[in-house]
């Protein structure tokens, strides 16, 4: 994730910026960041899946962002036969086709399902991203 940021000094004092403050600016730098999931989350999300158990991202984080996460601590990032229940496996070739392809849904995304293809994509998808809570409950 990297976020971009840049104002004038006099912006920090509290003045007001006009739009000549905003010309002739010179680019200083650019930092980037990377904050790697701690290298024992990928062994517990492998003693989850021994064990039976599907394991679901739900986030406020960018839904690249989120599936690269969960790429590197291997969640599945749709059904497979080492993960999830027969009824969760077959809903994945039951699923209707605006959600069919899918490994990830947005918040918003899932709200403007029909309920019957936001059940589908609960029992399907592992990765719930830019959520809020008012998506929670309907999750």
């Amino acid at each position: 994730m990297s976020r971009w940021c840049a104002w004038p000094e006099s912006h920090a004092a509290g003045v007001q910026v006009q739009a000549a403050d905003e010309q002739d600016l010179t680019l200083l730098g650019v930092v980037g960041m990377h904050d790697p999931p701690r290298p024992e989350v990928a062994a517990a999300m492998q003693t989850c899946r021994m064990a039976g158990i599907r394991v679901i991202v739900v986030t406020g984080d960018n839904k690249a962002t989120a599936e690269s996460v969960c790429r590197h601590v291997r969640i599945h990032l749709t059904p497979d036969s080492e993960q999830g229940n027969p009824a969760q496996i077959n809903a994945l070739e039951e699923s209707p086709a605006s959600i069919s392809g899918l490994c990830s849904l947005t918040g918003s995304e899932f709200t403007r399902l029909a309920p019957t293809e936001q059940a589908s994509a609960v029992a399907r998808l592992s990765v719930f991203a830019r959520v809020e809570p008012s998506h929670k409950s309907n999750l």
